[in-house]
């Protein structure tokens, strides 16, 4: 990660957009537990997703159109719906990061509240917003 600084996801409030925290972790072990029992870093201040390069986001499933289906909190739809424009040329890039048998074959159901991302990446291949 020469010279890229790494920023990790926090849960102010339960219904509210994720900030994002610039955050060295060497012991994930140390870190304290927040919502849903996950660790979080102690944060200075706060980043918006608008702010940030790149957004690599979890998920349950994708398919073949970049669509991500997550845990079902819409905390990273409600993030880059509310923080980012994709009409403008400065949005993060925003990365699904799965396996390749989390891929869904066929078109996964979506919502207007859903974000669909601008790439997945997969151990084996990754796929671009619009199909491969």
């Amino acid at each position: 990660m020469r010279g890229n600084q790494i920023f990790l996801p926090l849960v102010k409030k339960k219904d509210y957009p994720l900030v994002f925290c610039q955050a060295p972790v060497s012991n994930w072990r140390l870190l304290p537990r927040k919502y849903f029992n996950i660790p979080e870093p102690v944060c200075r201040r706060d980043y918006l997703a608008k702010q940030l390069d790149v957004i690599f986001t979890p998920l349950v499933a994708f398919d073949s159109y970049a669509n991500r289906l997550g845990m079902g909190g819409g905390f990273y739809d409600r993030t880059l719906a509310a923080n980012i424009k994709k009409r403008f040329s400065s949005a993060p890039i925003t990365i699904g990061v799965g396996y390749d048998f989390q891929r869904y074959n066929g078109k996964l159901p979506t919502e207007e509240t859903d974000f669909r991302l601008d790439a997945v990446m997969t151990p084996s291949y990754m796929i671009f917003e619009g199909g491969v």
